[in-house]
């Protein structure tokens, strides 16, 4: 039983440095893309001109991307395989130069 305890705290502790791992190459690439954006300052886009996600996100294969996955299959989202496990902080990273500030409701008139 106390091997069974010291084995899934090994994993957890395992599974924990990979998180912190990746939130903090997360955190670097965004203070970098800071820096830089800061430094050069760009007319401000609308967003109209937003282009689409890298391939850092979003793969896309002319190969099957997975097993039995396709839009006539039975398993009908064959786009899953074509994201890893950082795509969604690689998107926000990638779109955080497009966020448009959260408006707010302090200057507004009451109907």
């Amino acid at each position: 039983m106390e091997s069974l305890i010291q084995t899934s705290k090994m994993v957890l502790y395992r599974k924990h440095i990979n998180i912190m791992s990746l939130s903090k190459s997360v955190i670097q690439r965004h203070a970098a893309q800071k820096a830089s954006s800061a430094s050069t300052s760009a007319p401000t886009k609308s967003i109209a001109d937003v282009p689409g996600l890298s391939s850092a996100v979003y793969k896309i294969s002319s190969e099957e991307v997975g097993p039995g996955a396709s839009k006539t299959s039975k398993y009908k989202n064959p786009e899953y395989f074509c994201y890893n496990k950082a795509s969604y902080y690689e998107a926000e990273i990638e779109m955080l130069k497009y966020r448009l500030p959260q408006p707010s409701s302090k200057g507004m008139k009451k109907n």
